[in-house]
């Protein structure tokens, strides 16, 4: 059995078309056809089913695939740990970043790392915290830029700023004459909420028992710009981070008092797998440029 074959496999598995699987291989069709039957014929039995122009992987392919994955998975790690062992300016990240912080702190943080270590190439995920954690637990990410950081035990996390969040309306809402106001006044206001995905979907819950209500929420994005969108619609009110979108004209920011309307953002890294010294350039960055940039 040839890696090669394994990588063909994988194609075809996941294209279900032998034709455009060979292009992504930049193979013959025929020369990926032979590979996949050869292969076949070696482990002794069928990967996939053959109906009419397209395959599609059987119970026994299915099986196959997972432990494919898992070998290309260590065999591809294994090269870039090599790469990064001998340079961390030429290596290679795997960086993981929830929602909330895709139009704040993570474009900041990249335009400014890529500007000084334009050889480091960097493989972007975005994700809810939970699914962030299960990766970098699982080695399928190296690290993630998240908020609302729970202990774990074999995660270890590396502060980076504490950002202020405000609440936000439309131009047009009562609430648009306000500078600042004590959250228990927002409850008779509905509320553009997060999704339970988003980490901040519990956060406001819990500010909102604290203040002793239960939040009316009319409807739960998934990110910040959605989120913005609804509230400058006059759908509801929200609370977010500083926002400069292409929404803000409309909205107007106030301050929330009585309660700390604050989020701890950071780097989390699992501590049992090996870190490349590129992740942990990044890490040192990432410190150092929020010491003296504010945005």
């Amino acid at each position: 059995m040839e890696l090669y074959q394994l990588y063909y496999f994988k194609a075809v598995a996941q294209t279900e078309n032998f034709r455009q699987a060979a292009m992504h291989q930049s193979d013959s069709q025929p020369a990926l056809t032979k590979a996949i039957h050869k292969l076949e014929q070696e482990i002794g039995v069928e990967l996939f089913d053959r109906i009419n122009k397209s395959v599609r992987l059987n119970y026994y392919g299915k099986e196959f695939l997972k432990r494919v994955d898992n070998v290309i998975v260590e065999l591809e790690s294994g090269v870039r740990t090599i790469q990064q062992l001998c340079d961390p300016e030429q290596g290679f990240i795997r960086l993981g970043f929830i929602q909330t912080l895709g139009i704040s702190v993570v474009p900041h943080i990249l335009s400014a790392f890529i500007e000084k270590y334009p050889n480091i190439q960097i493989q972007l995920v975005q994700k809810g915290i939970k699914e962030c954690f299960e990766l970098i637990e699982s080695n399928k990410i190296d690290i993630s830029i998240v908020s609302a950081y729970m202990p774990i035990d074999n995660i270890e996390w590396h502060p980076l700023i504490t950002e202020e969040l405000y609440g936000y309306c439309n131009k047009n809402h009562p609430l648009a004459r306000v500078k600042e106001v004590n959250l228990e006044a927002l409850k008779e206001y509905s509320f553009i909420g997060y999704h339970p995905s988003i980490s901040m979907h519990s956060v406001l819950k819990e500010w909102c028992k604290e203040a002793g209500f239960q939040p009316k929420i009319a409807f739960e994005g998934i990110d910040v710009p959605t989120i913005a969108g609804l509230v400058s619609a006059n759908l509801g009110i929200g609370i977010l981070p500083a926002y400069i979108g292409i929404d803000a004209h409309q909205l107007h920011r106030f301050k929330i008092k009585n309660v700390s309307c604050t989020r701890e953002i950071g780097i989390a890294a699992c501590n049992e797998h090996f870190r490349s010294r590129s992740s942990n350039l990044f890490i040192d960055f990432a410190k150092d440029y929020l010491k003296v940039n504010e945005f």
